[in-house]
């Protein structure tokens, strides 16, 4: 990876480990929550420099400037890629359904799948021009989580369910019941046999898919659950609440390990690939980072002039992406907490977003249906 930091070209390698469960980068964002009236926080900084971009779109209609996939180590197996945050341009714009409030990466980087109250849609953002449609029950106001073998998608519903739907045929395989509030979040477990969802009703639910019933039930929190997320050794749970707190639990024990405090209602949580970190994004204009081994926080990041809607690792831990209800996507520097692009495209509130599985491209979406791949050209 190079990334440009004052003037130094600092090269990383990327994360070598297993492909990564793509249902942690997903984002969720509670469509039914009242907007936050709290005074955005403000900081004394000298604002950095804005990537100021125009767009144009058409529905169905894509404007694509291809970033070529990275080179594989034989080796290895390993990716290589290098890529600069201060680089990063659109390559790809293309208008989806209105109010979307999910999106997600196949774990091929090959598909992109946005969720809004009608269906799920899933692209090929680089050659298809007309989306496959999965179509159910209305959806929830977020909840979209590929599985880690790319067959399978886990969406929660406003009709108090989680559904799995068979991608290659279109048909909904699996239904799970016994919420009694419409669910917020899903995510798979980074082997694949469980999902994890939160709910109005404030409560955390982790499915056996095999055996099809609940596994455990993740009881403290006092408000909605907007978001769950797994660390990749399908121990440990994250979940963000609107009661303004981030709690990491021990699923076996079904007990809270930490409890993380925001000031506001959270709305997104993600764990770094290592494990060692979790990111949170909240109603209070913030973007934090905690230690996951003692729960301290380590990084405060305003900067957002908004609701932060959803924050996403890169996958060789050395960057954080954020979407905000201010129309922009940020950057930061993951190792000190420093903003380091602000990217502007959007012109409604940016719900969702994620990484590629190579780490190369980036995907956003607003609430008016825009999406934006970004890349290096």
């Amino acid at each position: 990876m190079v990334s440009l930091i004052s003037g130094l070209i600092i090269e990383e390698a990327i994360y070598r480990g297993p492909a990564p469960d793509t249902s942690t980068k997903v984002f969720h964002t509670p469509v039914f929550q009242p907007t936050s009236t709290q005074t955005p926080i403000k900081t004394s900084q000298t604002p950095l420099p804005s990537l100021t971009l125009t767009v144009t779109s058409k529905p169905a209609s894509p404007t694509t400037t291809d970033t070529p996939e990275p080179q594989v180590t034989p080796a290895t197996n390993t990716p290589v890629v290098r890529i600069d945050p201060a680089q990063l341009r659109q390559i790809t714009t293309f208008q989806g359904p209105k109010e979307i409030y999910g999106i997600a990466w196949s774990p091929d980087g090959k598909l992109i799948a946005v969720s809004n109250n009608d269906g799920i849609r899933i692209w090929d953002p680089i050659n298809t021009r007309t989306p496959q449609i999965l179509r159910g029950p209305a959806l929830s106001t977020s909840g979209l989580a590929w599985s880690p073998d790319g067959k399978r998608l886990a969406v929660g519903l406003v009709n108090l369910t989680v559904v799995v739907w068979d991608v290659s045929s279109g048909k909904i395989v699996l239904t799970l019941n016994g919420y009694k509030n419409w669910v917020n979040s899903v995510a798979w477990s980074p082997d694949g046999n469980y999902l994890a969802s939160g709910s109005n009703d404030s409560d955390i639910r982790i499915w056996d898919i095999n055996a099809e019933n609940t596994l455990h039930k993740l009881i403290d929190h006092t408000g909605e659950v907007n978001s769950v997320a797994w660390s990749q050794d399908d121990k440990q749970l994250a979940s963000g609440s609107s009661n303004h707190t981030v709690k990491i639990w021990d699923i076996a024990a079904e007990k809270v390990l930490f409890t993380l405090q925001h000031t506001d209602s959270v709305f997104t949580v993600a764990w770094s690939w290592d494990g060692t970190r979790l990111a949170s994004g909240s109603s209070d204009g913030t973007v934090q980072v905690w230690d996951t081994t003692n729960g301290q926080r380590l990084h405060k990041m305003p900067g957002h002039t908004g609701d932060v809607y959803s924050v996403a690792w890169s996958y060789n831990d050395l960057w954080l992406a954020s979407g905000s209800s201010d129309d922009s996507v940020r950057i930061w520097d993951a190792a000190n907490g420093n903003s380091l692009r602000r990217l502007i495209g959007h012109k409604n509130p940016v719900h969702g977003f994620a990484w590629s599985p190579q780490g190369v491209k980036l995907a956003s979406a607003d609430f008016d249906g825009l999406i934006i791949i970004w890349g290096i050209p």
